[in-house]
């Protein structure tokens, strides 16, 4: 299969196939759309967000490393991981309990090949993800 960015921003993967599906209908492609998702920034009174909100990331493109910022309306278990383009997961930014409100992290692609990468933050159940690209 081949990946590719389309014009809308989104990810193409082309000439899969998949198991149960006649070969002869296809070949067949995903899109996915990495446009964000629930993602709101309403606030409440106190000036800590009502969901949870993951910020696109600054800058973006970037070369050799980017700022990932975030906030929750809760105190809660954070999870905040970069994954490639095959969705393996390569860099792990927030492993823990963090504290209600805004919180930033560092990733640095400088090990890593140019192209597109997902950042998946999960709390509470929920999941959010964007995307960011790595260009030298």
């Amino acid at each position: 299969a081949s990946m590719a960015v389309g014009p809308d921003n989104d990810i193409y993967f082309i000439e899969l196939w998949f198991a149960g599906l006649n070969r002869a209908d296809g070949p067949y492609f995903a899109k996915y759309s990495l446009h964000p998702v629930s993602v709101e920034t309403l606030q409440d009174k106190e000036g800590l967000p009502t969901t949870c909100l993951l910020a696109q990331n600054y800058p973006n493109p970037f070369n050799p490393s980017t700022t990932i910022e975030f906030s929750i309306p809760s105190r809660g278990d954070v999870r905040l991981i970069v994954v490639d383009h095959l969705g393996r997961e390569i860099a792990v930014l927030a492993d823990g309990e963090y504290q209600a409100g805004p919180h930033s992290c560092q990733f640095s692609g400088a090990e890593h090949p140019s192209g597109v990468y997902m950042y998946r933050l999960s709390w509470d159940g929920n999941t959010v993800a964007r995307r960011m690209v790595l260009l030298r």
